[in-house]
């Protein structure tokens, strides 16, 4: 009967640390959790493997019956495994909530920095935007300030070449009255000046005409006086006066 439950014990022994084992290189079960199953497998194989070690330590602790110091030594481990491991899920359990508190704070900061940053980024664009449209009202504003100014100074030319035209019109119109005028001025001295000369002209003629009637009249008379006074001689009359020859002849 002793060797039957030592030997039952032993091939649950060697199972268990067999499958520990394969969890091991499965990468299943890390080996600071396995070291401990390992340990109380390989307690539990040695105890079936010699079964005076159960008896003595079964003499030693007042136990009657010997297989169940083996099973309470295989509890007792159970135990201190549960123990180690419920510290190490209590471990777990504080990292995971200071994690869950660090990965909290981090993803404030990371949504502070977000905000901070969209903040950033808005205010940028915005600027941004802003500037443009700065620069765009500025350049129509230029754009219509040099349209203007372009219109006033051809407005300004336009009205400069018209005052000169105009005054180059009036110069040449006053040119041509002065000429007008001045021929009308030159002719009219011209037909004064004929006139008087064609009078003093007309005035000598008629008194040429004149001198040459006298000196024609007064040589008539002077030959009629004469051959009067020498028909008179010839007839022994008086011999008349030039007046009243004159006269007569008149």
């Amino acid at each position: 009967m002793k060797i039957d439950v030592f030997f039952i014990n032993f091939l649950i022994s060697i199972s268990f640390m067999g499958t520990i084992l394969y969890f091991i290189r499965g990468r299943k079960l890390r080996e600071q959790y396995s070291l401990l199953w390992l340990l109380l497998s390989f307690i539990m194989m040695i105890l079936s493997l010699f079964p005076g070690m159960i008896d003595w330590l079964a003499l030693q602790f007042h136990v009657a019956y010997a297989p169940s110091l083996l099973y309470l030594l295989g509890l007792a481990g159970i135990l201190f495994i549960l123990l180690h491991l419920t510290m190490a899920v209590s471990s777990l359990t504080n990292k995971a909530i200071v994690l869950t508190q660090t990965v909290a704070l981090q993803e404030q900061m990371l949504l502070e920095r977000d905000v901070q940053l969209q903040a950033r980024v808005e205010a940028q664009v915005q600027a941004q935007v802003q500037a443009q449209v700065e620069a765009l009202v500025e350049a129509q504003v230029r754009a219509q300030v040099q349209a203007q100014v372009e219109a006033l100074v051809e407005a300004q030319m336009r009205a400069q070449v018209q005052a000169q035209v105009q005054a180059q019109v009036e110069a040449l119109v006053e040119a041509q009255m002065r000429a007008q005028v001045q021929a009308q001025v030159e002719a009219l001295v011209e037909a004064q000046v004929q006139a008087q000369v064609e009078t003093q002209m007309q005035a000598q003629v008629q008194a040429l005409m004149e001198a040459t009637m006298q000196a024609q009249v007064q040589a008539q008379v002077e030959e009629r006086t004469q051959e009067s006074g020498r028909s008179l001689v010839e007839k022994g009359g008086a011999v008349p006066s030039d007046k009243t020859f004159i006269q007569e002849e008149l």
